[in-house]
């Protein structure tokens, strides 16, 4: 009922002229995946995506403007190899530190910021290539909101003792073949 009425409330607000709805889609991002040393099996993807300027935080003449960061999800494919028994989770959280896909080590994903991060959980249903989508916002919050600088995001696999997506004997991802989008809604009001 809530998510309705606010719903409602933006489409009246778009509406008047107060605030301007945008969806920004980005394909170009820098990808590679990483294997953990301990376990070859599992892995981590990292992705850097390169986010052009949004709308000024500020008009030339010192007014403020709102920005708002409403929703962001990570597209990607990969190819279900093995339907686990149950539901595989994945977890995004915000890089700290910049990376080359030409010598990235498993040393980079400890490097992270555990106040941005998301966590999803997948049903496959069909072996094959599939679609993954997962929420990023408070990760893209971090960089255009809180100023958090870019070096991209890592999934990875949560705890242990939760079904991981990113195995080997379940999904297999390609970062040749791999189908990448960030997709950022936002609103702003124009003044």
């Amino acid at each position: 009922m809530k998510k309705t009425l606010f719903l409602i409330a933006l489409l009246s607000l778009i509406c008047q002229g107060a605030l301007v709805a945008e969806v920004l889609k980005i394909t170009e991002v820098k990808i590679a995946l990483v294997v953990d040393p301990a376990r070859s099996s599992s892995y981590c993807i990292l992705l850097q995506a390169n986010i052009p300027p949004l709308p000024a935080e500020t008009f030339s003449d010192g007014m403020a403007q709102t920005l708002n960061i409403d929703h962001a999800v990570i597209k990607l494919t990969g190819t279900v190899v093995q339907l686990p028994l149950d539901p595989p989770y994945l977890e995004a959280i915000l890089l700290t530190s910049s990376w080359n896909p030409a010598n990235v080590s498993w040393d980079i994903t400890n490097r992270v910021d555990e106040r941005y991060r998301s966590s999803d959980v997948f049903l496959l249903s069909a072996k094959g290539p599939t679609e993954f989508r997962l929420d990023v916002t408070e990760l893209v919050r971090g960089w255009i909101v809180a100023g958090m600088a870019n070096n991209g995001l890592a999934l990875r696999n949560l705890p242990d003792n939760l079904p991981s997506l990113l195995n080997s004997s379940v999904v297999t991802f390609d970062p040749a073949a791999m189908k990448v989008a960030l997709l950022i809604y936002y609103t702003y009001n124009p003044k």
